[in-house]
């Protein structure tokens, strides 16, 4: 035995130098960026290797956890009830990274169990009360309440263990098929009472406009008749004192007036053929108009009846 000792004498240096270079490839650890390396030396926590080269004690110390302080997302697929019983899915994805602090990382990894489970059951948690408060109507619109309600929980209890929520995003409500379809159909419906209501506003806002731009037109037109009598009475008026002061009496110059209006009056009615005028009298001075049965026919004479004729 000892013989065969001395025979392997002369390869020592080599197996020794094969042992060291076991034992050195042992004992690098290369961490790679945004990693952390938790290293324990006989189970108990010794240290962190950061990125880059790291050195550890073979057989006797090793790496335990590896912690990535990349950002992360997690999906997490909630079922919900509204609060008229309506159940619906919605999916969750949480944003979320380890701490950059290596005491917090420590946390994130060894006083929590497996936090991206327990991330689900939080946001489940924190998601269910708000959904049970919404009802079938509101599903669409308050989903980012939900993810908001989410976020707001998650953040509050991680935030002591090293885990940050970055933010909380959902997906579109995922509602039962026949759901879907009664909902588009009262959706469409409550759309068309809304059109309804618009074009029966927008009829009563025109005839309310035509209204007023007939009260407008009648206005216009009564102060311009009151304008023109103003000032035929005027003209009138200067015209009786000028045949007074020529030395006429007043009731010749107002029955000369007046058969200046009767004359008009012709000269008016000349203008549409359907339309014959007749001085009654001279004291009433009221001209009456008779609409002809046809435009063909002869042109009726006119002339002024005497008292004694019958009318």
């Amino acid at each position: 035995m000892p013989e065969q000792l001395f025979t392997l004498l002369p390869f020592w240096p080599v197996i020794l130098g094969a042992v060291v270079l076991f034992l050195l490839a042992k004992s690098i650890v290369i961490v790679e960026p945004k990693q952390y390396h938790f290293v324990l030396f006989l189970g108990k926590y010794w240290k962190t290797a950061t990125p880059g080269f790291n050195l550890i004690i073979p057989y006797l110390s090793w790496v335990d956890k590896k912690a990535s302080t990349a950002l992360h997302e997690t999906p997490v697929e909630l079922s919900l009830k509204t609060s008229n019983h309506v159940t619906f899915g919605l999916i969750l994805k949480v944003q979320h990274q380890v701490s950059s602090d290596v005491q917090l990382a420590y946390k994130a990894l060894y006083d929590l169990e497996n936090y991206q489970a327990q991330l689900k059951s939080f946001a489940t948690d924190a998601a269910i009360p708000v959904a049970n408060g919404i009802e079938l109507e509101d599903v669409y619109n308050k989903k980012e309440h939900i993810a908001d309600k989410a976020k707001e929980r998650l953040r509050q209890f991680f935030h002591d263990f090293g885990v940050e929520i970055v933010d909380v995003l959902s997906d579109e409500p995922r509602l039962p098929k026949s759901v879907e379809v009664q909902a588009n159909k009262v959706m469409e419906m409550q759309r068309e009472k809304q059109a309804a209501t618009y074009e029966a506003e927008a009829i009563r806002e025109r005839e309310v406009g035509k209204a007023k731009a007939d009260g407008e037109s009648v206005k216009i037109r009564m102060e311009k008749m009151g304008e023109a009598r103003r000032v035929y009475a005027q003209s009138a008026a200067e015209a009786i004192k000028v045949l007074t002061s020529a030395g006429t009496s007043a009731d010749e110059a107002l029955r000369f007036m007046t058969a200046i209006a009767d004359n008009d009056a012709l000269v008016t009615a000349a203008r549409h053929g359907s339309t014959v005028v007749m001085a009654t009298s001279q004291a009433q001075q009221v001209p009456v108009a008779l609409p002809l049965p046809d435009k063909s026919a002869a042109v009726a004479k006119q002339r002024p009846l005497r008292e004694s004729e019958p009318v």
